[in-house]
This record gives structure tokens, sequence and C-alpha cells, in this order.
């Protein structure tokens, strides 16, 4: 499950866990792939919380292909390969979120860590 949201001010995604309990903090437009940033504003008081809680927040941190630089969605690489050149990619924007393979693995996308490493 996933809510889009503004923390601290900055604009991402929230991932919640498996387990998530609403009572912890019931987060609005959950699961909704067109929901505004908005949807959810939280500080950081908030988010250390909800982190505790084991949500992940992605932050918007944009794209690099080539020479061209794009800050305005969220690019993050899978774990798996689908192919010897290309990946599956999670993205978001203010209008979606969606997966897809093909991206190329030379384009400059964030990684993040959603499992501590054993």
């Amino acid at each position: 499950r996933y809510a889009k949201a503004t923390v601290s001010g900055v604009p991402g995604l929230i991932i919640v866990p498996d387990n998530w309990i609403a009572s912890t903090y019931g987060l609005g437009s959950t699961n909704i792939s067109n929901a505004n940033f908005n949807a959810n504003v939280i500080n950081s008081a908030l988010w250390t919380t909800l982190e505790n809680a084991g949500c992940v927040f992605l932050p918007i941190a944009g794209y690099r292909h080539g020479s061209s630089v794009d800050n305005f969605f969220g690019f993050y690489w899978s774990s798996s390969s689908c192919g010897s050149s290309t990946a599956y990619v999670m993205a978001f924007y203010i209008l979606d979120l969606l997966t897809y393979y093909g991206s190329g693995r030379y384009d400059g996308l964030s990684v993040r860590l959603v499992h501590d490493v054993q």
C-alpha cells in the first residue's frame, strides 16, 4: 500500500508495511495513483512516528537521461533486471504511479534501500 504525501516540504510517496495499522496514523488517498501530493502533509515529528512504524518515504528525486535532467518525477530502480541492458522501474508523478520495464541501465535513476542488508 502507498500514499502520495509531502513530508517536511518534500513531495513523494510513502510505502506502508504489510502490517500497517491505520490507528498509527490514517493516511488519506491511499492506493490512489492520481492523488495529489498534498493529500497527506506530514511534518518531521509525525514522519518519525510513521518511520518507526515501518513506513518508507521515496522523495521525488528526478532522473538523468544522457545529459538531460528532470526533477519533476520520482524514478526508482527495482532490484530486478529485465534484459542485458534494461531494468524494471517504479515511477510516480502528480497524475500516476506505474511500474514498467525497459529503462536503460545507463539512465540515472534513484536507488533506495528498503530492507536492512543481512
